[in-house]
């Protein structure tokens, strides 16, 4: 069944929920899971988790059962076992987007917008070049102040089907609220009103427009701009900005730019990785101001325009009161104090190995690996505070490194910090799904915080993973005593 509902609630720019209950199959649980739906169906939330409860326990890999009791968490309210069902639906369905979108508007009601953007990127991955996730991603962007991002989403969404209601519809309300151009505004406002015409929220047609703010002086009105054709490189950049790989997704952006110097797209792409990911302002300012210059008539230029006034300011700021990095004093050096480290941590010589690895970092300053091996040498002396400041550090380096971020996901899981390690570990398992330690960890955590359907699912992942690793016996073991301890036919 699929139920396609999106609010027209103006103000709130609402996201497009489409509610499809995955279809149910044959098995012991078969009838639990039909009563179940059919409640869900009647938003009798609380007879349905009755019967979908007892048909996650009778089919516990069965992807209908798992959705649709996510379905019913999230409407109830209970968010986090919501976000256990939805991932693991995911995991036994890689190939369906909807329960990622399921995940990213739980994770949207909780306002935890860089989880709900992961969750979509992987949803787009699913199903590519989707209305429907591009303008939830655009709302997500709304959210996060992105407005330029938001922009192009919808335009995304539009390019993939013009006629798409809830596109246009927040699209008009994004000019309208947001970007404070009338013209536009009204423009897709009418073209939604074509396409739904049969909508009884068409009567709100005054009541919009008499909130749409009045046109600015002299404001042109935008010319209408052709589709540039998609570029490879453009898309091959922005894979690799979603697996933080930032540098490789910076020079494919440049080389989309140099190769068509005439299409708008990388060089947005190009400003939006300076500014929301390489924390680079100065850049992101110098690249907006080149789009703004270049592509006065295209329609995302509104948007570009108003981020360049809330970043200039602050790179004046930073440039005045903050002197330039110093680049790395002597790497050579550096390096021979970081092997005398490393030859004092084999002895144990705790206190001397710091030493040296200090005076590694003091002579150049982005070696990671000196700062991860501070972080062990704390955590083997049990200073936990100076283990988490020394993996911080050492991320800060090398965010694409996985094995460091576990480890200060590690010190945070012992520092009592759960919450900070399963994002850190989270973020892991998003670039690589298959690091089965982070597995093990995020297991161990939910498991001791009482969320046992995730625990389970991360603890079958890594025994899939590495079935002989030393430990495998007993996260077997938990496993069992898990299933002994489920209550029967609840």
């Amino acid at each position: 069944m699929n139920i396609n509902r999106f609010k027209y609630t103006a103000a709130a720019l609402p996201a497009v929920l489409t509610a499809a209950l995955l279809v149910s199959g044959c098995g012991s649980g078969e009838s639990n899971l039909e009563t179940g739906i059919a409640r869900l169906r009647e938003n009798n939330y609380k007879s349905a988790g009755k019967h979908l409860e007892r048909a996650v326990y009778q089919l516990p890999d069965n992807p209908a059962a798992l959705c649709n009791m996510g379905i019913t968490c999230w409407k109830t309210g209970r968010n986090k076992e919501a976000i256990s069902y939805f991932r693991k639906t995911a995991q036994l369905c890689p190939d369906d987007p909807r329960p990622m979108e399921f995940l990213a508007r739980v994770m949207m009601d909780m306002q935890n917008w860089n989880e709900a953007r992961s969750a979509l990127v992987q949803a787009d991955k699913r199903l590519p070049a989707s209305s429907r996730i591009l303008t939830t991603m655009a709302l997500v962007e709304i959210h996060s102040g992105n407005n330029a991002q938001a922009l192009s989403r919808l335009t995304q969404a539009l390019e993939t089907d013009p006629t798409y209601a809830p596109a246009l519809y927040n699209m008009s309300v994004l000019h309208r609220d947001k970007l404070n151009n009338r013209e536009a505004a009204v423009s897709f406002f009418n073209r939604y009103l074509k396409v739904a015409a049969g909508d009884p929220h068409v009567r709100d047609l005054p009541q919009f427009l008499n909130r749409v703010p009045p046109a600015a002086a002299a404001q042109p009105v935008p010319a209408k701009i052709s589709r540039q054709p998609d570029d490879p490189l453009v898309a091959e950049a922005k894979k690799a900005i979603e697996k933080n790989e930032f540098d490789r997704g910076l020079d494919l952006l440049k080389q989309a730019i140099r190769k068509n110097p005439a299409n708008p797209v990388p060089v947005l792409e190009l400003a939006v990785l300076y500014d929301k990911y390489a924390d680079n302002p100065g850049k992101a300012v110098d690249t907006y101001s080149r789009f703004a210059k270049q592509f006065p008539n295209d329609p995302r230029t509104a948007a570009v325009q108003k981020r360049l006034a809330e970043i200039q300011p602050k790179v004046k700021r930073t440039a005045a009161a903050v002197p330039a990095r110093a680049k790395p004093k002597d790497t050579a050096g550096a390096q021979q104090a970081f092997q005398k480290g490393c030859a004092s941590q084999s002895e144990k010589k705790w206190d001397e190995a710091i030493a040296f690895y200090n005076e590694a970092l003091a002579l150049d300053c982005t070696m990671s690996d000196a700062a991860y091996n501070l972080g062990f040498i704390y955590k083997e002396k049990n200073d936990l505070a100076q283990a988490k400041q020394a993996f911080v550090k050492a991320v800060e380096l090398d965010p694409n490194s996985s094995k460091m971020r576990y480890m200060l996901a590690v010190v945070l899981s012992l520092s009592n910090e759960n919450k900070e390690a399963v994002e850190q570990l989270n973020r892991i398992l998003r670039v690589d799904p298959d690091y089965a330690k982070a597995h093990l960890l995020t297991g161990n955590i939910l498991q001791a915080e009482n969320d046992l359907a995730g625990a389970k699912s991360h603890f079958i992942k890594f025994l899939k993973l590495v079935p002989n690793d030393p430990v495998a016996k007993n996260v077997q073991d938990i496993l069992d005593k898990m299933d002994k301890n489920q209550p029967a036919g609840r």
